[in-house]
């Protein structure tokens, strides 16, 4: 079975927590917008267990342990889609230290929205309408598609098949700076 590139889903999934590993730093936020797994019990347990790994590794090991926050997709047990999300919310607040559909954050300077979903893309028919943030002009972090675009009018997609790592601020920065934004309160 062919996964996302990969002949193996474990290859997958150690390929992922390596470049994190590798980039991480003390202090660190990461940010996951989504899709840690492919929605089954066995391939969240796993996901959770390796994130969780990687969070005790930064207590143990650095100054300052790094942060982790979900923004879960639509493959996420605990994404409020489900009519049971709730139950779920527990086991990934285990390993995360905030649970929630959609943030607003600044980089640089400028507000940013973060959600597992693009405004309006998708790579076929639009799906999940209802959970989608509505476009009142910020840009837009996702991690939805599972493309190679980076950067389509204000969404930026960090989707592993985009950047097959994790994507610095800084990188998002530039991105933005390279944005035509209304200007938006």
């Amino acid at each position: 079975m062919v996964y996302r590139g990969y002949d193996e889903i474990d290859q997958h999934d150690e390929d992922i927590f390596n470049a994190i590993v590798e980039r991480v730093a003390p202090g660190d936020e990461l940010w996951v917008l989504g899709d840690i797994s492919r929605g089954n019990s066995a391939g969240t347990k796993h996901a959770l267990n390796m994130l969780m790994e990687l969070k005790w590794f930064s207590k143990m090991h650095m100054k300052s342990p790094i942060q982790l926050h979900l923004i879960p997709g639509n493959h996420e047990r605990c994404h409020p889609k489900n009519h049971d999300s709730h139950k779920h919310q527990k086991l990934a607040l285990t390993v995360f230290d905030s649970v929630q559909p959609f943030a607003r954050h600044k980089i640089d300077g400028q507000d940013v929205m973060l959600s597992h979903f693009p405004y309006t893309r998708d790579r076929h028919e639009t799906r999940y309408k209802q959970y989608r943030l509505f476009d009142e002009g910020l840009p837009l972090i996702h991690g939805h598609l599972h493309t190679e675009d980076r950067l389509v009018d204000r969404e930026i997609q960090v989707s592993w098949e985009a950047w097959h790592r994790p994507v610095e601020q800084s990188e998002i920065s530039s991105l933005i700076q390279e944005m035509d934004l209304p200007d938006v309160e």
